[in-house]
Order: structure tokens, then C-alpha cells, then sequence
């Protein structure tokens, strides 16, 4: 299982250009919430637990 922000989270893929919220040159991955919504962050922001 995977956290951000405390959070339980599921990891999707790698971000990509056209992700909301994607930047490019940035190590990022798009995550879904426990609320079902999705969410372009930093991949050393998400913990694996």
C-alpha cells in the first residue's frame, strides 16, 4: 500500500504530458485517492508501506 500525505493512495502510472498538473522534466506519477479522484505528484512524495 502506498501513502501520500498520510493517506492511503494507489499509483497509477508515470505522469505524462496532457496529466493535470504535470511538469515537464519532473520524476512525477498520477495516484488515485481514497475518494476515487486522481492527482499528478512527486514520486518521492508517495511512501510505500
Amino acid at each position: 500500500m502506498a501513502k501520500y500525505q498520510s493517506k492511503n493512495v494507489t499509483v497509477l502510472r508515470d505522469a505524462k504530458q496532457g496529466d493535470a498538473g504535470f511538469v515537464a522534466g519532473s520524476d512525477q506519477i498520477l495516484i488515485k485517492l481514497e475518494d476515487g479522484s486522481q492527482k499528478v505528484v512527486s514520486r518521492r512524495d508517495v511512501v510505500e508501506s
